[in-house]
């Protein structure tokens, strides 16, 4: 065995413990400090489990708060939104294309009031006709003549005004079905705009803002995408800083092994020395010291882990709130919100549906106007044609009176008469001709214009309406869902926080456990008492000691106290445990 001299010496006493008692002493001390040493490879497993879940849920967190904003940068909302804008347009179009039809109703519908006039002078006309042409019958009847037959004249006279009579009361009664149908669109267009008169324009309007509202939520979700990022990688910093402090778990595990290892050879040493000699002193001192430096590590290390799972806790206290209060910027039913959107597109739908039903029953309304319209011009037709041969007839019939001289004077004046008749319902006619004619212009217009106008495209327009709604309904569901999942994984990250807080919260108590066994190293230290001229220290026994150690902590340690002894001697160190047991515990 080799000996160096120290300055140690032992004060021999007469209370000074057997060898026995001190190895027994020393055996406490190992297991009084392996309790807890064995608890934290448990207690920090269960941390790490702990971190880990927690990482995963932040994780997903993370990323569910970024697709937030990056959902309004989605094909389907940018093709909603688009949609909207088409939507808007059409809108205005369809509003101006009402409007002009609703002006042409209004014409047609003045045009056919104004035939009242013309058709009440055609048909009193043709009720003097008829009693013209009774009277000259009669007048006929009274005239004995062998050269002329007035009776077949005023017999053709009777039946013309009986003709025109019919066609009289049949182009009344197309008057009256032409006023009807266009007083019924026209009724049906004002109830429309009543309706909707200021819906439309309130809509365009809401629409304009909606779409000022999506460029308003693009921007912001970029600058929450940027600040987000940022928040992300604190994040991502402080799992990190949080696993890596893990690692005083097993540092402090060896440590704390290779000083129960110190005392058990330091135990079987016992056997050959009879009392605690100087070598046995400066063991202790030795654990002691490092036992200082191990409970000072630990206790700021899990200090460190304590404040980064705080930190970590605000982080995702910040996360959720910023996910909570843009989903409700996006999600809430206020007008601004993708929900209000999504309302107004489907008012915006029935209102299509609304002009789509009044212009069904204006397209029937038209079209009854366009056959009463012919129905009135065919009668008119007729009429004149009757109207004409009046005429000639009652010219002949003036003629053979003028053979007969004052004896068909009656008649002349009767036949002038209805020849002035018939000028006058030639008059009306043309009237009434005139005035259809301009009401066919208008009515072919108007089909025209609904032939090509934005009102036959009515269901291109709901079509994108429905569309669009579909398009914000996706993204409204696909950002419910995230919220949801924010919500749902937010409460079980924070509760992994704070089990791994309270877990190295508890853990803080190892060092006070480990301070009793200090203060008891320090009292069996105390027992060699440092004089000149002491005993010299077992060399051999202090190199395999260095040689256990496998960290460069405990060799300073070592050197700091022993330093003359490991350089003479030239003891080996142990070899540092694989760099992977950490990870291998944890993950």
């Amino acid at each position: 065995m080799r000996h160096h001299n120290t300055a140690i010496a032992l004060r021999p006493t007469p209370d000074e413990p057997g060898a026995d008692h001190l190895a027994g002493r020393l055996i406490d001390l190992a297991r009084e400090l392996a309790e807890p040493r064995k608890a934290i490879e448990k207690t920090f497993l269960e941390m790490g489990e702990h971190l880990g879940t927690c990482a995963g849920l932040l994780n997903e967190i993370s990323n569910l708060h970024q697709a937030m904003p990056a959902e309004l940068e989605s094909a389907d909302f940018l093709a909603a939104a688009a949609s909207l804008e088409t939507v808007r347009e059409q809108l205005g179009e369809l509003t101006a294309s009402h409007a002009d039809e609703q002006e042409q109703i209004a014409q047609l519908t003045a045009m056919a009031t104004s035939l009242d006039t013309p058709v009440a002078g055609l048909r009193n006309a043709v009720r003097a006709i008829r009693f013209v042409a009774v009277n000259a019958r009669i007048a006929a009847a009274g005239i004995l003549s062998d050269q002329v037959d007035l009776g077949a004249f005023t017999i053709d006279m009777v039946e013309l005004a009986q003709s025109v009579e019919n066609a009289i009361t049949t182009l009344g009664q197309a008057h009256r079905r032409f006023a009807e149908t266009l007083s019924e669109a026209h009724l049906a267009n004002a109830a429309l705009a009543r309706r909707h008169g200021a819906t439309t324009s309130t809509i365009s309007g809401r629409i304009r803002e909606h779409l000022a509202t999506i460029v308003e939520h693009r921007t912001s979700a970029q600058a929450r995408a940027q600040e987000h990022a940022s928040l992300t990688l604190q994040i991502r910093s402080r799992i990190g800083a949080a696993i890596a402090g893990l690692q005083t778990g097993d540092v402090t595990r060896q440590r704390i092994e290779h000083i129960e290892q110190a005392l058990d050879l330091l135990g079987g040493r016992l056997p050959d020395v009879p009392v605690a000699d100087a070598t046995f002193a400066a063991v202790c001192n030795l654990q002691v010291s490092q036992l200082d430096e191990t409970m000072a590590d630990f206790a700021q290390k899990i200090g460190d882990i304590i404040h980064s799972l705080r930190q970590l806790s605000l982080d995702a206290s910040s996360v959720l709130h910023s996910g909570s209060e843009e989903a409700e910027i996006l999600l809430s039913s206020g007008g601004t919100a993708l929900h209000g959107m999504v309302e107004d597109l489907r008012e915006i739908s029935s209102l299509f549906r609304d002009f789509r039903d009044t212009r069904d029953k204006t397209e029937a309304a038209v079209n009854h106007v366009a056959e009463a319209l012919e129905a009135m011009l065919d009668r008119v037709r007729a009429i004149t044609d009757i109207e004409h041969q009046i005429h000639l007839l009652s010219l002949n019939t003036a003629i053979q009176c003028g053979k007969l001289g004052a004896e068909g004077h009656a008649l002349r004046v009767i036949t002038h008469d209805l020849r002035e008749l018939a000028g006058q319902t030639a008059t009306a006619a043309g009237t009434i001709v005139t005035a259809l004619d301009g009401a066919g212009d208008i009515a072919r217009a108007l089909m025209t214009a609904r032939s090509t106008g934005p009102a036959e495209g009515i269901a291109a327009i709901e079509q994108d309406a429905n569309a669009a709604i579909g398009l914000f309904e996706a993204v409204i569901e696909r950002l419910s869902e995230r919220a949801t999942g924010m919500a749902a994984s937010g409460p079980r990250a924070l509760y992994e926080l704070g089990a791994a807080a309270e877990s190295a919260v508890e853990r803080q108590d190892f060092a006070d456990r480990w301070s009793s066994a200090r203060k008891e190293l320090a009292v069996l230290a105390s027992s060699a008492v440092a004089q000149d001229g002491g005993q010299d220290l077992d060399a051999d026994f202090l190199c395999r000691l260095r040689a256990s150690y496998t960290m460069e902590a405990e060799r300073r340690i070592y050197d700091g106290l022993f330093g003359h002894i490991a350089e003479k001697e030239r003891c080996e160190p142990a070899q540092a445990e694989a760099a992977g047991e950490l990870d291998d515990i944890l993950f």
